[in-house]
């Protein structure tokens, strides 16, 4: 196969060639290069473990009737520098034909960030097994495709790209490990060598005598070891030197201590909320609200902390709303009312997929379903129930939302944009208010709740929930901070 520009002055500029080659190694090195290649490991069958098993929830008998897959590709070493910087080498196929399996391409660059986070590899990736077993008229591309025993399939794939990457790992730690071995024998030898060259000689105890106003002199004979000069050392040492010494080294630990480390640099202004969350994020883990020292409330509407020498200000009404937002968001199952006749949904098979596959979700949110598995793709599944809430309505538009967020990340739990609204109203309700006086437990429980929560920096209005104030060692070593 050639591919070739021509431009309209009639140059011809070659692209791409093959010349035929009889592997699939053949062809990469001619569009790819030699160097691609020689990153590259093969797949190895092998089937999952118990443990792989269980963690997919098939059984072992199951998987012994199943076995129907076979792996035919390879991937590029786990090595940093093997890898790219972007998917843009990743080729998957089924019996042959070009396609996107999602999940499998997500499983296989998972695995591979366990030992090459910062990387994606080079994947050839052709599955074969049975045509009854894959449906390709899915989407009019045919890039999309459904197939039995996906979970069998998922389990596979992880089994082999674990053991081959694992293998290749441990060889590469092996040669590290010998590199570094015979280095440290190297120059444990050479430090042996030194040791054996200078001989100090010490006088007797009755001996020493000590002048603090005269230096002694220590000198080293003059021999050869092994046929090499050794070097004559002259030092100087008398008490009052070491005196000076530790008197400067005593300075310099005190003048380093009153540095002060500034960690907070954005100012209290609603222009800089973003720069100010960035420096929060960055600086404030979640154990560390359970740290801060309660100093008091202010104005009847913030709590004041402290952490080491920073001050803190925290809005006790944004943070509590947060909390009870995120605690609805987690914990709430939505009461549903049962429709009379159940509803059809015109939804394509890959949404189709996606509702069966994460319905527990859907059923959280108030929605329930009737699953006809024997139906056809398109027609398996009919709306029974939609949530109700006082004046709030939900409907399909909804059941839209939450696919297409699904879509991205399954198996997570989300909420359509209008339950979140309603979620937001009910926990601004039930939040503590400005102007109502707090106990000090009563502050201790809203810092420790923002430390429960993974995004406490804002509340679901976008209102800031707390925000730096200075830092105590500028004040009291009388420094000034230019921002």
């Amino acid at each position: 196969i050639s591919c070739i520009n021509q431009t309209k002055n009639g140059g011809r500029t070659l692209v791409v060639s093959t010349q035929g080659g009889e592997t699939v190694r053949d062809n990469i090195s001619c569009i790819f290069g030699p160097k691609q290649v020689q990153s590259l490991m093969e797949f190895q069958q092998k089937m999952p473990n118990e443990t792989m098993l269980q963690e997919y929830g098939i059984s072992e008998g199951s998987a012994l009737t199943e076995n129907l897959l076979q792996l035919e590709g390879c991937i590029s070493s786990c090595a940093h520098g093997q890898g790219r910087s972007t998917t843009d080498r990743q080729f998957f196929y089924v019996n042959s034909r070009p396609c996107e399996p999602t999940k499998v391409i997500k499983l296989v660059n998972e695995v591979y960030h366990q030992f090459n986070q910062y990387q994606y590899p080079f994947v050839f990736l052709n599955l074969k097994m049975a045509r009854d077993n894959v449906d390709v008229n899915v989407t009019p591309d045919k890039r999309q495709v459904f197939m039995d025993h996906e979970k069998l399939l998922t389990a596979t794939i992880k089994v082999n790209n674990m053991v081959r990457l694992t293998a290749h790992a441990e060889l590469e730690q092996e040669s590290v490990l010998k590199s570094l071995t015979t280095t440290h024998i190297s120059s444990g030898r050479t430090e042996q060598m030194k040791c054996e060259d200078e001989e100090i000689t010490h006088p007797h105890d009755n001996e020493i005598s000590i002048d603090t106003e005269r230096p002694a002199v220590v000198k080293l004979d003059d021999e050869k070891v092994d046929g090499l000069s050794r070097k004559v050392i002259h030092m100087s040492v008398s008490i009052e030197s070491i005196k000076k010494k530790i008197k400067r080294k005593k300075h310099k630990r005190s003048r380093d201590k009153h540095d002060v480390s500034v960690k907070f640099r954005t100012e209290i202004d609603p222009a800089k909320s973003q720069a100010a969350e960035q420096e929060l994020r960055k600086e404030i883990s979640q154990d560390m609200f359970a740290k801060m020292e309660i100093l008091g409330q202010f104005n009847l509407g913030f709590i004041v902390t402290r952490l080491g020498s920073d001050l803190f200000i925290i809005d006790q009404h944004a943070t509590d709303e947060k909390y009870n937002f995120e605690m609805l968001q987690l914990n709430t199952v939505l009461q549903n009312q049962r429709l009379v006749i159940p509803q059809k949904l015109d939804l394509t098979a890959v949404n189709e997929s996606i509702l069966i596959e994460n319905e527990e979700i859907f059923n959280k949110n108030g929605f329930d379903f009737i699953i006809d598995e024997k139906a056809e793709p398109t027609k398996r599944v009919q709306l029974t129930a939609i949530p109700v809430s006082k004046n709030w309505q939900f409907g399909k538009e909804d059941i839209d939302e939450l696919l297409f967020m699904l879509e991205d990340s399954p198996h997570t739990m989300c909420r359509p944009s209008r339950v979140r609204a309603m979620f937001a109203s009910r926990a601004c309700r039930k939040s503590v208010m400005i102007g109502m006086a707090l106990s000090k437990t009563d502050m201790r429980r809203l810092v420790d709740h923002m430390g429960e929560i993974e995004q406490p920096w804002n509340c679901p209005h976008g209102r800031p929930t707390m925000r730096h104030l200075l830092n105590l060692d500028l004040i009291h070593n009388g420094k000034s901070l230019s921002v």
